[in-house]
């Protein structure tokens, strides 16, 4: 067998696929973006991104599930024998518009998720990108954050299950903060100005870019109608998904 080698940032290696167990235990190619250390400065994780995947599905891999005996050889067979992952990976372009520099820029800026998942109503979410959270939640540096509870009505979110009752139990509309603009059986839209509701609006989007690679629109939201899918139940108004539409075009 091929000598454990030291794995340094930038590195093509083989890991463990998430959610492989060992009775199937699959070994891809994936990029080494970063590396978590104890406290003796000992490696326990590499931050990695998957070879054939959008940056949707970069993760922590435990040391255990990486391949420290990766050869140029074994890489060179995995890629001759991996599948044609095309209509997954590039079935759009999230980064239009963007040059070279600015999509260096943007990559390097949010390399890392952090946070994990969602809590949203009965929903546990998996995220997929980094959103740049308000620094009352979470600061460049800070522990990746597992959880991170919303309310499904506000759109508020909270680093703890304590936080989200304690706001449950205060109150709050049950619908989005604006118009009524359509109605069929339990499907409503509502149109919300993002400037009369501008907190409500920057929830939305901290949320929307969670699942968006490129998305820059969180604090400017002035300008913009915000256009909001929801489903009705007896509890209220659930959102579904929405779109933006600027005032003046």
């Amino acid at each position: 067998a091929a000598p454990a080698r030291e794995i340094k940032i930038g590195d093509h290696v083989l890991a463990m696929w998430r959610g492989a167990g060992e009775d199937k235990a699959e070994f891809r190619e994936c990029e080494i973006i970063e590396k978590r250390t104890d406290g003796d400065g000992k490696v326990e994780a590499y931050y990695v991104h998957w070879s054939d995947f959008n940056r949707r599905c970069d993760s922590w891999v435990p040391i255990a599930d990486v391949d420290l005996h990766t050869t140029k050889d074994k890489l060179r067979e995995v890629r001759d024998l991996k599948r044609n992952y095309d209509e997954f990976t590039h079935d759009h372009d999230e980064h239009e518009g963007m040059d070279d520099a600015a999509l260096k820029e943007h990559e390097l800026v949010t390399k890392i998720k952090n946070v994990n998942k969602i809590q949203i109503g009965q929903y546990l979410v998996e995220v997929w990108y980094y959103s740049p959270l308000p620094k009352s939640v979470w600061r460049s540096g800070d522990e990746v954050i597992d959880t991170l509870y919303f309310c499904e009505f506000t759109l508020n979110f909270y680093r703890t299950k304590e936080e989200l009752e304690r706001h449950q139990k205060k109150g709050c509309l049950r619908h989005p903060p604006g118009d009524e603009i359509y109605r069929n059986d339990k499907v409503s839209v509502f149109e919300v100005d993002g400037s009369r509701s501008k907190q409500w609006c920057q929830n939305l989007c901290y949320l929307a870019k969670m699942f968006l690679d490129h998305k820059t629109l969180w604090y400017d939201t002035d300008s913009f109608f915000f256009y909001v899918i929801c489903e009705f139940d007896e509890q209220g108004y659930h959102v579904v998904g929405y779109f933006s539409k600027e005032k003046e075009s």
